[in-house]
């Protein structure tokens, strides 16, 4: 019995030594199985945008146009800074196109480390970011009339819509607009690092409700044209779908 037992040890020690261990065998046994999930990270274009204010247009201002010119002051919100506000634009009339300096242009993103307001200060500035931002986009820009002496003193009353003889605030209402785009809109609009798209749009001119039968001269009409121009790219991380 002892003779059989170290017959079989002698017979797998045979075997042990006549088929060694093979790394390259054990890992083709594997090929079909994904790596661990950092050998799988991928570094891919990350398109990246700026918006930018270019000009307004005043098709038809507030008010009858006899009793005076428009003050406007453009502000915009985007979402790393909002209610920035540019310098006061004065004596619009009807038909007039203002352009917006290209240092108090930028819509989105601004860079927060030198913006300053316009409206208190006309003679400075901002700049955007220059990496860009990601998409989606989304910024909304609001025009008011801002008129600190008021002859007639007509002003809308923004819960009924109509207009009434009564003292009036420094602003108005004008217009304003909301804007958002995703990524492959942006993509199919602008192809290549560098492209831009124009828009010009009217804004709009309802508050909360329009009355315009009552409203001397009826509601303001105004455009605005913007601008989004695809910067540089950058990279992102991209990891596989554990799905």
């Amino acid at each position: 019995m002892k003779r059989n037992t170290h017959l079989v040890a002698a017979a797998f020690a045979l075997v042990a030594v006549a088929t060694p261990f093979s790394p390259s065998a054990a890992s083709a046994d594997l090929d079909g199985l994904p790596g661990p999930i950092d050998e799988q990270v991928t570094i891919v274009p990350e398109p990246r945008f700026v918006i930018e204010a270019i000009s307004f247009k005043a098709i038809d201002e507030t008010g009858v146009d006899v009793l005076g010119s428009d003050e406007i002051i453009a502000i915009w919100n985007s979402p790393n800074l909002p209610g920035a506000r540019s310098r006061k634009f004065g004596n619009v009339d009807s038909g007039d196109t203002e352009l917006f300096h290209e240092l108090q242009s930028c819509i989105a993103p601004i860079d927060a480390t030198v913006h300053r307001d316009a409206f208190e200060d006309p003679t400075t500035g901002w700049i955007c970011e220059s990496e860009g931002t990601v998409a989606p986009l989304r910024f909304d820009v609001e025009l008011i009339e801002h008129d600190d002496f008021r002859m007639a003193g007509f002003c809308r009353s923004p819960a009924s819509g109509l207009t009434a003889i009564r003292p009036c605030e420094p602003t108005d209402f004008v217009g304003n607009y909301t804007g958002f785009w995703g990524e492959a809109e942006l993509l199919r609009m602008m192809p290549t690092q560098g492209s831009a798209q124009r828009f010009t749009v009217r804004l709009n001119n309802c508050e909360e409700t329009c009355g315009t039968s009552n409203i001397p001269g009826g509601l303001p009409d105004y455009d605005f044209t913007f601008q989004i121009r695809r910067v540089e790219d950058g990279e992102r991380l991209h990891r596989p779908s554990l799905g």
